[in-house]
């Protein structure tokens, strides 16, 4: 899965979102450029970018159901492998179904708390 290029392109848009005036204004004042990114451009760019990164998370944990099918060992291969076993699959990809539920509501949740976090202090 391109994961990485997703991300990458996610932060390059979430600094591009930075009005350019706030680096100008950081380096005016005597900022290096690290400094300026650090402490005036990052912090921007993330308020911008968190929901697109948080989406990003969900879907690299989604995916690794399916990556299963490329012999990652994974939860849902263990549930296959369960399955094959016991001849009971429904009760193995269930179990493993409400796992990954809840680890991706449980990441919802997470970046819904973060998102109104960083939001509140918004501009």
């Amino acid at each position: 899965m391109p994961t990485g290029a997703y991300m990458a392109e996610i932060f390059r848009s979430g600094v591009q979102t930075v009005p350019r005036g706030q680096t100008e204004s950081a380096r005016s004042v005597g900022m290096s450029r690290t400094q300026a990114l650090r402490i005036v451009v990052a912090p921007q760019a993330f308020r911008s970018i968190l929901p697109s990164l948080g989406n990003q998370f969900v879907i690299a944990v989604k995916d690794t159901a399916v990556a299963s099918f490329i012999t990652v060992p994974d939860l849902f291969r263990q549930a296959q492998k369960l399955a094959a076993a016991t001849y009971e699959p429904l009760t193995y990809y269930l179990i493993s179904a409400v796992y990954y539920l809840a680890v991706v509501m449980l990441l919802t949740a997470l970046l819904r708390r973060l998102e109104r976090r960083h939001t509140r202090y918004a501009i």
